[in-house]
């Protein structure tokens, strides 16, 4: 696995980021954009978390960028619209970067970067698949999922203190083309389930792109 370090633009700010790519001959490959959890609960480009999963997805050869969102860093009132902006601006590096096929991009949102997206699928419906671990279930409901294309699969631990499995269960039940894993023992930070999390999203996107 090859990882270069890069920022790239969003608005006015210059975002930090990691671009990792498979190792050998990688061309024309899948990507994915790995969207963090909130600083404070440990979220940035170089949490055992999004670094693990961006390894895995390697070694199954998809590539992955990670960065930090810089609408933290603002003074933008307005963080989810500036924290979408990121993302976008986010995807569009990764669909430019040489050897990504440009119909080959997909999201992982964890938390935070969950809700995000969520926030803004109509923007993100042209992707191949969306992960999202432990989502807000209220941002769930308001949300357009039932009109979103990309698969999507979302993963919750049943012990997230912060999002109940079961009411986050009762809500993908509504909508037939969503997935939801529970995970037994995780809770919201993924602390000590960083693989899991890490292997099952890697398998979904594997089911995605056809590999």
């Amino acid at each position: 696995m090859k990882v270069q370090r890069i920022g790239f633009q969003s608005g006015s700010q210059s975002l930090d980021a990691l671009v990792s790519i498979p190792s050998g001959n990688f061309s024309k490959g899948p990507g994915i954009v790995i969207c963090n959890m909130h600083p404070i609960l440990g979220g940035n480009l170089e949490s055992y978390l999004v670094k693990n999963l961006s390894s895995i997805l390697a070694l199954n050869g998809i590539a992955s960028l990670r960065f930090n969102f810089g609408a933290l860093q603002s003074s933008d009132t307005n963080f989810m619209e500036a924290m979408a902006k990121d993302i976008i601006s986010a995807v569009k590096t990764l669909k430019d970067w040489p050897g990504i096929g440009k119909n080959k991009v997909g999201l992982a949102g964890i938390s935070m970067g969950s809700n995000v997206i969520l926030n803004n699928l109509r923007i993100f419906n042209d992707l191949k698949g969306v992960f999202m671990g432990c989502p807000s279930v209220n941002v769930l409901k308001r949300s357009s999922l039932s009109n979103f294309k990309p698969q999507t699969l979302f993963m919750v631990g049943d012990r997230d203190k912060f999002v109940s499995s079961v009411d986050l269960n009762s809500e993908i039940m509504k909508i037939n083309m969503s997935q939801l894993e529970i995970v037994e023992g995780a809770d919201h930070t993924w602390t000590g389930f960083e693989d899991i999390l890490a292997e099952k999203a890697t398998d979904f996107f594997t089911r995605v792109f056809s590999l």
